[in-house]
């Protein structure tokens, strides 16, 4: 499907090489017995620092989709960058920032008004927090594919799934119990590289109306 330059060919075999490695882990803890849950945490585990891109498609009566960066950065920091003219979504790691250009207008909330479902939230998860809202189970054989399935059955979420390549996360799936789905494929910047503390600061210009919900 896709042409190979001769300078790439051992580029591509290290990939592949990379590609077995990961196979052969994930057939050891398969073996091993390690649980889902452990293995998920595990996974999360990896990075501390995290630069993606996103692309978010809504599938239902009609399909929607929107873009942009995304960092994290534990233990709670978090910052959501749309491409369009969508609200900035922030955490400082004290306090959740909704800034808003359009309307002028900057929020604030406290830390745990971030949704459970939220992919931010779903990866700074702690074992203990991730046990208390899912269970999870691994996603067919693959032991790099999760499938999370809120304890509260009233939660308007069937379930999650969660997809990992080279140890960072790559997909996101919500499914309503509606039948209805929200898609977050990832796309890795960096991975374990410093991020600007400025990234993770909300500045309130004038004129800008400030509401706080602490």
């Amino acid at each position: 499907m896709y042409g190979l330059k001769p300078q790439s060919i051992n580029t591509f075999c290290f990939q592949w090489a990379g590609m077995i490695a990961l196979a052969l882990l994930a057939y050891n803890a398969k073996a091993s017995g390690v649980s889902a849950l452990d293995q998920l945490i595990k996974q999360l585990n990896q990075f501390d620092q995290l630069h993606l891109r996103y692309e978010q498609v809504t599938l239902g009566d009609s399909t929607d989709s929107t873009s942009g960066e995304f960092f994290l950065q534990r233990p709670a920091q978090f910052k959501l960058l749309p491409d369009d003219d969508g609200a900035v979504v922030l955490s400082d790691g004290r306090t959740l920032w909704t800034q808003d250009d359009l309307l002028a207008q900057v929020t604030a909330q406290p830390l745990d008004a971030v949704s459970t479902f939220s992919p931010a939230r779903l990866m700074l998860m702690s074992l203990s927090e991730m046990d208390a809202a899912f269970e999870v189970q691994f996603s067919g054989d693959d032991e790099f594919s999760f499938l999370l399935t809120p304890r509260d059955e009233r939660e308007l979420i069937r379930n999650v799934g969660i997809v990992f390549e080279a140890q960072v996360p790559v997909q996101i799936t919500l499914v309503s119990r509606a039948n209805q789905s929200v898609r977050v494929d990832l796309t890795v910047i960096s991975v374990n590289q410093t991020i600007s503390n400025d990234t993770f600061i909300v500045e309130i210009g004038d004129g800008v109306d400030f509401v706080d919900y602490r």
